[in-house]
């Protein structure tokens, strides 16, 4: 007996980060204060109980190993707070996100991550300047879409921005910069691959 068996197969889902908005607010002190928010797909292979959000430990400068001091206020998946622990490991602060007994459903989840940062606003003698890498440059996925929003102090005078786009080091100019008063919005123009920033 001939048997034909017909079925539809399910559109090949894989992991990445469909939206990674940064909004950056810059405190009079020189801190920022900075909340991602994160839209990924999760399908079970880098994504199981949770995501790792890496951050430099240090700036180097001139020889020099200046430390990032990071203070995490608050982590939410889907709208409910996240357990989440940190760790150092080389040149890496990791926030590991997530609970090692509960495993992430797949499909799309929302995550909001928000920390302080001390003392970002680098001084020179004629201007000051914020310099951030927005989404940095770990992910074992790509990012399909990135926006960074730096919100300054009132009255703030402008005298230049540059971002950078591609692979650490690169300076990649794939993305769109837009000014509204204090709020300076740099929107990437095409996806970011994996280790791509």
């Amino acid at each position: 007996a001939m048997i034909a068996l017909c079925f539809a197969t399910p559109a090949l889902a894989f992991e990445q980060i469909n939206f990674f908005d940064v909004a950056i607010d810059v405190q009079k002190d020189g801190d920022i204060i900075v909340t991602e928010t994160l839209d990924v797909n999760a399908e079970g292979d880098q994504i199981r109980h949770g995501i790792f959000r890496d951050l430099p430990r240090y700036f180097e400068a001139d020889g020099d190993r200046l430390p990032y001091e990071y203070h995490v206020q608050s982590i939410q998946r889907d709208g409910q707070n996240e357990p989440y622990d940190t760790s150092t490991e080389g040149n890496a602060f990791r926030i590991r996100i997530g609970d090692e007994d509960t495993l992430v459903s797949n499909g799309p989840h929302h995550y909001v991550i928000r920390y302080r940062v001390d003392n970002q606003v680098r001084n020179f003698a004629n201007y000051d300047e914020v310099y951030w890498n927005a989404t940095g440059n770990y992910w074992a996925f790509p990012i399909k879409r990135a926006r960074a929003t730096i919100n300054l102090p009132p009255g703030a005078h402008i005298t230049g921005a540059r971002a950078y786009t591609g692979a650490l080091g690169a300076q990649g100019n794939a993305y769109n910069y837009t000014a509204n008063g204090d709020h300076h919005v740099f929107e990437t123009t095409q996806p970011l691959q994996v280790n791509e920033g």
